[in-house]
Order: structure tokens, then C-alpha cells, then sequence
């Protein structure tokens, strides 16, 4: 006589096909309240175990089982517990309520404008219009944001003039400061490679920080320069000066953003291209000042694309 399981809805026996599934069939428990245990968790109504009535291991949780034997055992005390019931035979389950869901029942879900600290929030207006009024204050939950004339924002000093002049003495001067790194380590008779090394990974990186987006006088560009000269005469090498790297970089970036039609400003800058040449045409901009060269005011027209424009800075 085949074996069969005698879970509710399992169709398994004891076959070729089941053992070569890895199927194993286990029998009930002798006698006792185990055995009790094992015919109220099959929710069958009147069902009584006879010596002979097995369930299959498809009922019972991978931790059940000893494999370290010749044959599967269970575990002492395991009980079945993977069914399929149909939804007359399942119990209802009590929602499990612990401290800290009853905490979160309790307390509001806060929002994106209660989780934002109004007290460091920031207000920054850049205006560039011929007529100028003040514009209404921002409240956030009942508090105004104050209005700052300038901000610190990803290593960059903003202000509302778009001056620059605040963000070029923090460049001098945390230039300043690694050069003194610099000649430190020319003092322990470093070679000039790794000195040229150093230069270029912490006191050019200083020097040259945002450089793309920035303007700068003439007068800061030569503050720069005898900066970067006196980083050369430490190294021993004749260093690119502030306009060679910055226009470099300038026209590296100009040409990523032709390159990827995704960029925002790719349109922009195609519709600038010379029909009969094909190269970029230089950009006009009566309200630019203190720019003299034409890659400096492409540059300026990347970077404020609404010059007629309030442009509101909340940081």
C-alpha cells in the first residue's frame, strides 16, 4: 500500500519521484500530547493517527531537520507548521503591536517641511533687474528665513552680486596655507616628482576649485599667479598659470556639454554654432562687466542662462 501524506490538499507519496525531489516522509509521534499537537496543526476535523499515517517534510521548516546522519531526522519537538490551508480552514492572526509601532501610531508622520530646521534655512536673492524691488520674505511654519548677502555652499562662496571677490580670498587663501605644506616637504629633500605630485593633488586642487563657474579680476588672477609661481620655484618647474588652466578646463567642459544632447545647455549652445564654419560663436552680454576675453563671457552666459531674472537661493 503507497504511502501518502496526510497534510490537507498534499498530494505527495512515497515514490522514486518524491525521493528524487529530496521529498522525505516522516510518521507521526507514537502516543502522548506531541502526537495530540501534530493532528490539531493539520485542521482536520476527526482526524485520528494510526501508526502508519505520515507527513511529508514540504510541512515542516528547513531548521527542522538533522542531516548530519545517513537518514533525515527531525529535531526533537519540532512541530508542522508550512501549510496551504483554504481560507475557511486559516485563523485569524492578532496584529503583532510592539512599543515602538504603538510609538509610531501615536506621533504624527512628519513631513518635508517639518524635518527642515528653519533656524540654519537661508535666504539668498540674486536680482540683475533694471528695476528692483524687495521681495516678500519666505516663512516656513510660521517662521521667516533669514536674508543673507552671501553663502558658503559646496566649498563656494556665494553672493548676491556674483562678484566673487569673498570665494577668490578664501582661494588665496587656503592656497596660501598648503603652500606652506609644500615647502615643508621640500625641506625633508622629497624628489621633485612627488612634490610635483603634491602640488597638483592638494594646492592646485585649492587653487583651481570651481574655477569654471567662477568670474575673477584682474587683480585677484594675479594674486593667483604669484601663488602659482612661487609653488613652481618650490617644485623646480615652470607651473600653467591660472588663464591656461582655466580656459583648458573651460573649453573641456564646453565641449562635454556638445557632445551629450541629455545636457541642458547642448541646445543652447548648438544654436551658437556658425552655419558656414560650424564653430561656436561668440555670445553678447550688455550687462556682463570686468570681462575681457571671449571665452569668459560664454562662460558667463553658461552660468546665468536668465539674466533678466530674480534668481532665489534657499539654503
Amino acid at each position: 500500500m503507497p504511502d501518502f501524506c496526510a497534510a490537507y490538499g498534499c498530494s505527495n507519496r512515497r515514490s522514486l519521484e518524491t525521493r528524487t525531489r529530496g521529498i522525505t516522509f516522516h510518521v507521526f509521534p507514537k502516543t502522548g500530547e506531541r502526537r495530540r499537537q501534530w493532528e490539531a496543526a493539520l485542521r482536520r476535523d476527526g482526524f485520528v493517527s494510526c501508526g502508519r499515517t505520515l507527513l511529508c517534510s514540504d510541512h515542516f521548516s528547513c531548521e527542522d531537520f538533522d542531516r548530519t546522519g545517513q537518514t533525515v531526522r527531525l529535531k526533537d519537538g519540532v512541530m508542522p507548521t508550512v501549510f496551504n490551508f483554504p481560507a475557511h480552514l486559516q485563523r485569524p492572526e492578532a496584529a503583532r503591536s510592539t512599543t515602538t509601532s504603538r510609538r509610531a501610531e501615536d506621533e504624527p508622520q512628519p513631513n518635508v517641511v517639518s524635518i527642515l530646521n528653519v533656524a540654519k534655512t537661508r535666504e539668498m536673492v540674486i536680482d540683475f533687474r533694471r528695476v528692483r524691488t524687495s521681495p516678500l520674505p519666505l516663512c516656513i511654519l510660521g517662521e521667516d528665513v533669514a536674508v543673507v548677502e552671501d553663502y558658503k555652499y559646496l566649498g563656494v562662496h556665494l553672493d548676491n552680486g556674483l562678484n566673487w571677490r569673498i570665494n577668490t580670498d578664501a582661494v588665496h587663501k587656503k592656497g596660501m596655507s598648503r603652500l606652506y605644506f609644500l615647502r615643508k616637504l621640500r625641506s625633508f629633500n622629497v624628489c621633485r616628482k612627488m612634490l610635483e605630485i603634491f602640488y597638483r593633488s592638494v594646492v592646485a586642487s585649492a587653487l583651481f576649485f570651481a574655477a569654471v563657474c567662477c568670474s575673477i579680476r584682474d587683480g585677484d588672477t594675479s594674486r593667483i599667479n604669484k601663488l602659482i609661481r612661487k609653488a613652481g620655484s618650490v617644485i623646480g618647474i615652470k607651473l600653467d598659470p591660472f588663464e591656461a588652466v582655466l580656459e583648458r578646463r573651460t573649453l573641456n567642459r564646453l565641449l562635454s556639454i556638445m557632445d551629450n544632447p541629455t545636457h541642458p545647455l547642448h541646445l543652447q549652445l548648438d544654436s551658437q554654432r556658425s552655419s558656414f564654419s560650424n564653430r561656436l560663436l561668440q555670445l553678447r552680454h550688455n550687462s556682463v562687466q570686468q570681462i575681457t576675453s571671449g571665452w569668459k563671457r560664454t562662460l558667463c552666459s553658461i552660468v546665468s542662462l536668465e539674466y533678466n531674472h530674480v534668481v532665489h537661493f534657499t539654503l
